[in-house]
């Protein structure tokens, strides 16, 4: 006979690797020392974007 996992089981066995998944963005974000788009310009030589 083929028993199956109580919801309970399945949650434990599920919520590790999930929580991982869902912070792993965060914990990337705030291991970057600089966060935001790249210019795309650069300055000229009076210093204002072109």
């Amino acid at each position: 006979s083929l028993s199956h996992p109580s919801s309970q089981t399945q949650n434990e066995f599920i919520h590790p690797p999930a929580s991982t998944v869902r912070n792993q963005p965060i914990n990337n974000i705030k291991r970057k020392k600089y966060n935001g788009p790249l210019p795309d310009s650069t300055p000229d030589i009076s210093h204002r974007e072109q």
